[in-house]
């Protein structure tokens, strides 16, 4: 009987992780152009922008949770509300992510 519940119990558990999982950054719709990012709702919208070089890219916090936004060599503090903007200048793709909640993440692509 024991093991049947913690057998239901984990089942749970990964049916809850998996919901609330977000998809894969390569199937993502490419907002092209866009260059403010929301943070609302425990989400990055758009998740997946693509800018041209010199493009400052502003995140502006609307949630009621502390989130971040941060990349390799850049980032936000953790905030509630406010904006966060950083330049991208060179061509390339740049992955970033909410330290505090590890399902939270979004990516920059810079093309010429």
């Amino acid at each position: 009987m024991k093991k049947r519940i913690l057998i239901v119990g984990l089942a749970t558990v990964l049916a809850l992780a998996v919901a609330c999982s977000e998809k894969p950054l390569d199937n993502e719709t490419v907002e092209e152009g866009a260059d403010t990012i929301v943070v609302d709702g425990s989400k990055f919208s758009p998740r997946v922008v693509e800018v041209s070089p010199g493009t400052e890219v502003t995140w502006s916090f609307e949630d009621d949770k502390m989130h971040d936004a941060v990349g390799e060599g850049w980032g936000s503090e953790p905030m509630r509300s406010g904006t966060y903007s950083s330049t991208f200048e060179a061509p390339g793709v740049y992955d970033y992510r909410c330290t505090l909640h590890s399902n939270m993440t979004g990516r920059i692509i810079v093309r010429e």
